[in-house]
C-alpha cells in the first residue's frame, strides 16, 4: 500500500468543509469516501476498505465520537483522526480512550492535514506489517507444532516397540510368551483405572509392567529354565532379577521407564513384608509395585510351565483369595485385593483373549501397545461388588 493509493474516508455534515476537504486529499493523490453523516459513513465502510477515517466532531444524530465508538466496535483497525473547532477537555479524554490517533483544528490546513494523514497512514503500514507477520508467526508455529507432535508420536511409538523387543527377549529366555506381557499390561491397566488413578498413570503402568521381568535376561539357562523346583542357592539367584531389572532401567530420563525400573524392582514385594528383594512392608511398597505383584500371581497361576500345569481362572481365583497354603490375603494390599476380587471376571476374559498358543509369541508383539491392546484397555470399567463364595461369576459391567 503506497500513501498515493490510500483512501481516506472523510466524515463532515457542512457539505462545503466536506467537499473543500475530499479536495485536499484527491489534489495529493489520496482517493475519498465523502459521507455527510454518520450513518452514511458506516454503510460505506461496511462495503469499502478506507486507510484513515478523518470526521467532524460536532454532527447531528451521530457525532465524530460516537461514530468513531461504532467504528471501534466493528473492530475496525484504521487510525482515527478527529476534526472539531470546539476542543474541549470531556472531548479529548474520551477520544483517548478510542484510540484517537489525532485532534484537528479547523479550519483544516492542507499541508497540516496531509502531515497528519501521512502519519496516520505510516501507522496504518507499521499495523498491516505487524498483522502479517503475527499471521506468517503462528501459522509457522502451527507447522513446527504439527512437526514436533508428529516427530514425538514417531519417538514414542519406536521407543515403545524397541523396549517391548528387548523384553521380549527376557520373556523368550524364559517359559514365559510375549502374551504373557500383554496379559500383565492389561490386567494392570484394568486395576488402575478402577483404583482411581489418573489416566496418565494408568497409560504409564500399562506400558511400564511389561518389563517387571527384563532382569531374568541375566539369569543362567539352567535356572532359568529348569524342570522342577529350584534349590535355596538357585531360587536366590533367581530373585536377583528384581534388582538387575533395576539397574538396568534406573536412571532415565523418561517418566515412564523410570517406573519401569520400580516395577521390575518392586513387583515381588509383598503387603506383609514377605517379599523381596527388601522386604518392605504396607504403603513403603510402590503403589506400581503392588499392582503389578497380584497381576504377575494370577497370571502365573493360570498359564502352563514345563514344571506345571496351568490353573482354571476359578482354581487361580480361589488360591489367591484364601490362600490354599500357597498364598497369603495378607499378602496384597487390601485396595488392590478388593478391586482384583470385584473385576476378576475380567481378568479372565484377558486372560482366555491372550491366551499363549504355539508360534504365535512373535505375532504378539504388536499387540502390546498401552491403550490399544485388542480393545481391552480402551475399555472403561465399572467396579461392582461381588460375592467372596462366587469366585468366578462376579458382576462386571464394561463399556462396548
Amino acid at each position: 500500500m503506497t500513501d498515493a493509493k490510500a483512501t481516506i474516508l472523510v466524515v463532515d455534515d457542512e457539505r462545503q468543509v466536506l467537499g473543500v476537504t475530499a479536495r485536499m486529499l484527491q489534489a495529493k493523490g489520496y482517493r475519498t469516501i465523502a459521507c455527510d453523516n454518520g450513518f452514511s459513513a458506516l454503510e460505506r465502510i461496511g462495503v469499502e476498505q478506507a486507510d484513515v477515517v478523518l470526521t467532524d466532531f460536532h454532527m447531528p444524530a451521530m457525532s465524530g465520537i460516537d461514530l468513531l465508538g461504532e467504528l471501534k466496535a466493528m473492530g475496525h483497525q484504521a487510525p482515527l483522526v478527529l476534526m472539531t473547532g470546539q476542543a474541549d477537555v470531556d472531548m479529548a479524554i474520551e477520544a483517548v480512550r478510542l484510540g484517537v490517533f489525532e485532534i484537528i483544528t479547523k479550519p483544516v490546513q492542507s499541508d497540516g492535514l496531509v502531515a497528519v494523514i501521512e502519519r496516520a497512514l505510516r501507522i496504518r503500514r507499521k499495523q498491516a506489517s505487524e498483522k502479517k507477520y503475527r499471521f506468517q508467526l503462528e501459522e509457522t508455529v502451527q507447522v513446527r507444532t504439527r512437526e514436533l507432535s508428529e516427530a514425538l508420536r514417531l519417538t514414542k511409538s519406536m521407543s515403545g516397540e524397541l523396549i517391548r523387543r528387548l523384553t521380549a527377549i527376557a520373556e523368550f529366555r524364559d517359559t514365559d510368551t510375549g502374551r504373557h506381557i500383554s496379559r500383565i499390561g492389561l490386567y494392570c491397566n484394568k486395576l488402575a483405572e478402577v483404583l482411581g488413578h489418573t489416566p496418565e498413570f494408568v497409560e504409564s503402568i500399562t506400558f511400564a509392567s511389561s518389563m517387571h521381568d527384563i532382569g531374568k535376561v541375566a539369569i543362567p539357562d539352567y535356572i532359568l529354565l529348569k524342570r522342577g523346583p529350584l534349590t535355596p542357592e538357585e531360587y536366590g539367584i533367581m530373585k536377583t532379577h528384581t534388582e538387575i531389572g533395576r539397574r538396568l532401567l534406573e536412571g532415565s530420563e523418561f517418566p515412564v521407564i523410570r517406573l519401569a525400573a520400580s516395577v521390575a524392582l518392586n513387583h515381588h514385594e509383598q503387603y506383609n513384608g514377605g517379599g523381596y528383594p527388601r522386604g518392605l512392608r504396607g504403603e513403603d511398597i510402590p503403589r506400581e509395585g503392588r499392582i503389578v505383584m497380584i497381576s504377575d500371581q494370577y497370571d502365573a497361576l493360570r498359564s502352563e510351565r514345563a514344571y506345571k500345569q496351568g490353573m482354571s481362572h476359578r482354581d487361580a481365583y480361589r488360591v489367591i483369595t484364601t490362600g490354599e497354603g500357597r498364598t497369603r490375603r495378607e499378602q496384597f494390599d487390601p485396595a488392590v485385593f478388593e478391586v482384583f476380587a470385584d473385576i476378576a471376571p475380567l481378568f479372565d476374559e484377558i486372560y482366555e483373549t491372550h491366551r499363549d498358543v504355539e508360534g504365535t509369541e512373535k505375532e504378539c508383539l504388536s499387540c502390546m501397545v498401552p491403550g490399544t491392546i485388542q480393545g481391552f484397555a480402551a475399555r472403561p470399567v465399572e467396579r461392582t461388588k461381588t460375592s467372596r463364595d462366587d469366585t468366578a461369576e462376579g458382576s462386571l459391567a464394561c463399556g462396548g
